[in-house]
């Protein structure tokens, strides 16, 4: 785990150097390896690729490319596998559809004042 100056003392013999994160990512993408669960928080969002990773706990406040990105990695098929699993504790992927369904109203509107514009024969 990461760590600060002001974690408590029993936090202490977890503490990771970046060069055992590292370790641990690379035993995490390796299908072979027994690793199986990895617990992240702001980390491996951007640039992770690990195809076999097949479900995505979220339970924090995810929005936008961020999650959409989360969701994608997990989701992508592989070998076998043809989906991923998301199980979401709080509801951000409720949230999400909203979103996107707002965004698509907002473009639908865009389009439709630019088709009034137009002559149309």
């Amino acid at each position: 785990m990461t760590s600060s100056a002001s974690d408590p003392e029993v936090f202490h013999p977890h503490r990771t150097s970046k060069e055992d994160r590292k370790r641990i990512e690379k035993r995490f993408k390796d299908e072979n390896d027994p690793l199986e669960i990895v617990i992240v928080r702001d980390m491996w969002l951007t640039g992770f690729d690990a195809p076999p990773v097949h479900t995505l706990y979220i339970d924090k406040p995810m929005q936008g490319h961020n999650l959409m990105q989360a969701i994608a990695r997990t989701n992508r098929v592989w070998a076998d596998k043809p989906g991923g699993l998301v199980v979401d504790y709080i509801g951000t992927v409720s949230y999400t559809h909203l979103d996107v369904y707002k965004r698509q109203q907002w473009h639908l509107g865009k389009l439709i004042q630019y088709l009034n514009t137009m002559e149309l024969l």
